[in-house]
């Protein structure tokens, strides 16, 4: 009796933990809705102009600078920095998008630098600071694009197409991100990790790494983000490399953002 009582007390304490993550789920899911709208009815008069028309409205005095496209968010959104809180308590991250006439990303998205030594000395994924980073945020999305012909233009004569706020998937950030971050570790840890000097045809060298690339799974990678080619960090096993950063796949971010285009 006493086995079949403890059965019955596993089944209805997993159905309660079942209950439970169902609605934390749609508690969370109806929050990024609500933000999305909040979102949208802020910036839906902008829909369809050009950089230049809404820089006109917003930024006349805006000095060209390689932050247009994030200035341009924020004035669209009044804000005055990439990270803030969404109505709904929802962390935020900024980011922008531009678009080609064929509906992908021009270039891939550039996160946070990568801190080596505290990703080796991480004791699980869950207290290391990238899971921590994607699991917490949501990235909100503003959207350019190219004209659908595909013609190239100017970044001023980009349109505004909209936006967009997400979380990472779960399985994508326990999967896919949490992989780069375990080949990384692996990579260095047992001193597997080749950074080799390459000389390209125009007789310039350039020192090459098997980190995880762009082709590593479709979702995440590893690229240099330092200041210079001197920007350079000594990893835990006391090698150097250039200073790298976090990056998610232009075709990740592609799926994404799709039902913006």
């Amino acid at each position: 009796m006493s086995t079949m009582q403890d059965l019955l007390s596993d089944i209805l304490n997993l159905s309660i933990i079942i209950k439970l993550g169902f609605w934390i789920m749609v508690g969370s899911t109806e929050k990024l809705d609500a933000a999305q709208h909040w979102v949208e009815a802020k910036v839906q008069r902008y829909v369809g102009q050009t950089v230049q028309e809404i820089k006109d409205e917003l930024m006349p005095d805006e000095v060209e600078s390689k932050a247009k496209f994030v200035n341009i968010a924020r004035a669209m959104l009044e804000v005055s920095g990439n990270r803030f809180v969404l109505p709904g308590d929802i962390n935020t991250v900024l980011k922008t998008v531009r678009v080609m006439g064929n509906g992908q990303p021009a270039e891939s998205m550039s996160f946070m630098r990568v801190d080596f030594q505290e990703w080796c000395d991480s004791t699980d994924w869950q207290s290391c600071s990238l899971y921590k980073y994607f699991d917490t945020h949501a990235l909100l999305f503003f959207v350019f694009q190219q004209y659908t012909g595909g013609k190239r233009v100017l970044d001023d004569e980009m349109v505004f197409k909209g936006i967009k706020i997400k979380y990472i998937d779960s399985y994508d950030l326990n999967h896919g991100i949490k992989q780069v971050w375990d080949e990384v570790r692996r990579l260095i840890l047992d001193n597997e990790l080749e950074v080799l000097p390459v000389t390209q045809k125009s007789g310039k060298v350039i020192m090459k790494n098997n980190l995880p690339s762009g082709s590593f799974n479709g979702i995440a990678h590893l690229r240099p983000g330092g200041a210079n080619g001197m920007d350079r960090v000594t990893l835990p096993n006391g090698m150097e490399i250039a200073r790298q950063r976090f990056w998610l796949n232009a075709e990740y971010v592609s799926e994404l953002i799709q039902d913006v285009l």
